[in-house]
């Protein structure tokens, strides 16, 4: 490693980590992140039950199942992530300077320690940012696979590909390039024994998705291809991925939104430049993004978070177009610069942080006593998770997470008890349906009448007083 490309490399890594211990606590415990503790609460048994019915598999839930021993704080539930995440930039390095050479494994190295998208997953409660290092893991045992073909290696790729598939179902869009490269490209593995290997990882996973598929699942939350490919593709330089990002965006200040242009002009200039360079590389990050855009026309299979478990080879991709240029150091330097502006504007101002959920919690906590309502399950398991069940939570419209998932979680819909003297309502209308929700509020002010009223962000609530 050159003088200069280590310099950047330490100077990016530092920062990039202190980065991320900044951001851990910077975003209060969504949805999402609640429900990975709701399902990893449950006894092992039932856990793998539940995940059953759930579009992840088990292996993450069970590693926050262990953790729940030691504390259920928020940040200890997203140390696992960060952690990870730290490791994946040392993997991101390793694996592509013997793959490639120094220079461009440390130029992605480095802008994956800067991305605001890895340090986002790397701070979340949820599978995606774990499940990078097997991408890395798996390519970098495949790799070694097509190099020198022997059982070993083919064990070790086995054995990484069956964990990886059950830490994040995405893992096995990797299949499609690694197949389509010991089929047309430079490899020793012969086919017969490629498909014996992916006849074995097959048979391993194959009773999972065979009890899985008879159960009922929830409608994943992805947009469409439409919006995923675009945001697949900007959101490693500046963030932010699905519907909040969508929805902030209209109410950022010009200079954010021109500084955002800026890199995103800048950044996917590189990539098309970089996608000529690396035919294998760019097999790896094409082919399943391809399979998942088609997809994602028909069904709602894209999640641009989810894909982001393949960012490691954007930023290679990103890495040779810079590196095919003479200035290739001053280049890096330029766009670190850049991503640690967008991080750092992004901490003091957390425009893609999501709703606000501990303000609600500590405003409804004033009165444990009091049953809370919530019309939306956006609210409802969150502020769940912090009153630690020292305070009655029910959703009063129906739940569209399916019935064999409500079984393990709880969240099914309820009537207010008739009985109750006050009521807390949070009432939002995101992720619900106009009706049920409006149906909903007329029984409840039929009964009540509202004594003080409270406003975060676009949810309201009120204490009710029974008439």
């Amino acid at each position: 490693m050159k003088t200069q490309e280590a310099k950047i490399f330490i100077v990016a890594l530092t920062i990039g980590t202190l980065l991320r211990f900044f951001a851990i606590g910077q975003r209060d415990f969504w949805f999402d992140e609640a429900f990975s503790y709701h399902i990893a609460q449950l006894p092992v048994k039932d856990l793998i039950a539940a995940s059953l019915t759930d579009n992840n598999p088990p292996l993450y839930y069970l590693l926050l199942h262990y953790i729940l021993k030691i504390s259920d704080n928020e940040i200890a539930l997203r140390l696992p992530s960060l952690i990870l995440n730290i490791f994946a930039i040392y993997l991101i390095y390793s694996l592509f300077k013997t793959q490639i050479n120094k220079k461009v494994a440390t130029i992605a190295a480095s802008l994956f320690s800067l991305s605001p998208l890895a340090i986002y997953t790397a701070t979340e409660a949820r599978p995606h940012g774990p499940a990078v290092i097997f991408t890395l893991l798996i390519s970098m045992a495949f790799f070694m696979l097509i190099k020198k073909s022997n059982i070993k290696y083919s064990i070790i790729f086995i054995f990484l590909a069956i964990i990886g598939i059950f830490v994040h179902f995405y893992t096995l869009l990797l299949f499609l390039p690694f197949t389509f490269i010991v089929v047309f490209g430079k490899s020793r593995i012969k086919i017969l024994r490629w498909l014996l290997i992916l006849a074995i990882i097959l048979l391993a996973i194959s009773p999972w998705f065979f009890f899985s598929i008879q159960k009922s699942h929830s409608d994943c939350a992805c947009p469409p291809t439409l919006l995923s490919l675009p945001a697949s593709l900007v959101s490693p330089f500046i963030g932010g991925v699905g519907e909040v990002t969508i929805r902030i965006f209209p109410t950022l200040s010009l200079l954010v939104i021109l500084l955002f242009g800026i890199v995103t002009l800048i950044t996917s200039f590189l990539f098309l430049k970089g996608l000529a360079q690396n035919r294998v590389i760019t097999l790896l990050y094409l082919m399943p993004l391809g399979a998942l855009s088609f997809f994602g026309i028909f069904l709602p299979v894209f999640s641009p978070k989810a894909f982001s478990i393949s960012s490691p080879f954007y930023f290679i991709i990103v890495a040779l177009g810079i590196a095919s240029f003479r200035k290739s150091g001053l280049i890096t330097l330029l766009i670190g610069i850049l991503l640690i502006t967008i991080n750092i504007i992004q901490l003091i101002n957390p425009f893609f942080a999501g709703t606000r959920l501990k303000p609600l919690h500590n405003i409804v906590k004033e009165n444990r006593s009091v049953t809370v309502a919530h019309t939306s399950l956006l609210t409802y398991y969150s502020l769940n998770y912090y009153s630690e069940r020292n305070q009655k939570h029910i959703l009063i419209t129906q739940n569209p997470l399916s019935v064999q998932t409500l079984k393990f979680i709880g969240g099914e819909k309820q009537e207010v008890d008739p009985k109750s003297e006050n009521l807390w309502l949070v009432d939002t209308q995101k992720w619900t349906e106009a009706k049920d929700r409006e149906n909903a509020l007329k029984i409840v002010f039929d009964a009540y009448y509202p004594e003080k009223t409270y406003k975060i962000d676009k949810i309201t609530v009120i204490l009710l007083k029974q008439k």
